[in-house]
């Protein structure tokens, strides 16, 4: 029965040749890190304890956010067209803030983005003390 579809009735894919493949050169050892160990120093944790605290919340926000205007707009529609200034609406008003939220997010993103940094140098000195990592301390290491 054939496995791909492709083979001919004697289980050859056409067009393929028969010989044998080349040799696959070793794997050349490399110093790779020691990502288990990295994932469970207490460093790297943090890091991602911090980034979970940041994300979490304004994802939810911007998730509660963007499914609340459609439903508004089909539960609500006299709420949503309740004039505030002159022709605009709560509805515009509503339909306008993610462009303002778009950039307090970034913003927030920016300053938070300075505190993980400093997890993450810390996480890898850390790594890079116990051995977990290439090179030397301060150093990228690995590859």
């Amino acid at each position: 029965m054939s496995v791909t579809g492709f083979e001919g009735a004697d289980g050859l894919v056409p067009g393929k040749s028969t010989a044998e493949p080349a040799p696959v050169a070793a794997a050349v050892p490399r110093n790779e890190p020691d990502w288990s160990g990295i994932a469970a120093t207490c460093g790297f944790r943090d890091l991602l304890a911090a980034k979970r605290r940041f994300i979490l919340p304004v994802y939810l926000f911007f998730l509660i956010y963007s499914f609340s205007l459609p439903i508004l707009a089909g539960r609500a529609p006299r709420l949503l067209s309740t004039r505030v200034v002159g022709g605009v609406s709560i509805g515009l008003l509503l339909e306008m803030l993610p462009f303002l939220t778009g950039w307090l997010i970034a913003w927030w993103y920016v300053k938070a983005a300075a505190r993980f940094d400093k997890l993450a140098k810390s996480a890898l000195e850390q790594a890079q003390a116990s051995g977990l990592t290439s090179g030397a301390p301060g150093a990228q290491g690995g590859n």
